[in-house]
């Protein structure tokens, strides 16, 4: 098979650039088809952006979130694979510089 019709053999979550000034991209690596929801939370826990909540294929797949709209600061992402009566969540954190 080529390297582009391989499924990821484990839910994977990476970004880049960061730190960040207007914006990362964050790929998400699914093993299987589920349920996903990507959002970024600032330190205390609200949400501020909501990028991805759909059905997905396995796959690799990636979003971007817009930072320059945001004050300079800290904040984290958490992509939720809810899949075959399991969720696994994975969270980066992000940080914004102006």
């Amino acid at each position: 098979a080529k390297l582009s019709e391989e499924l990821p053999s484990a839910f994977r979550v990476s970004n880049y650039p960061n730190p960040v000034s207007s914006s990362t991209r964050i790929q998400f690596e699914l093993p299987i088809d589920g349920r996903v929801s990507v959002k970024v939370h600032d330190v205390l826990g609200r949400e501020v952006a909501t990028l991805v909540n759909a059905s997905m294929k396995a796959g690799f797949h990636s979003t971007d979130f817009k930072a320059s709209s945001f004050q300079q600061g800290m904040y984290y992402y958490t992509v939720t694979l809810n899949a075959a009566n399991k969720v696994v969540t994975e969270s980066r954190k992000i940080i914004v510089v102006k």
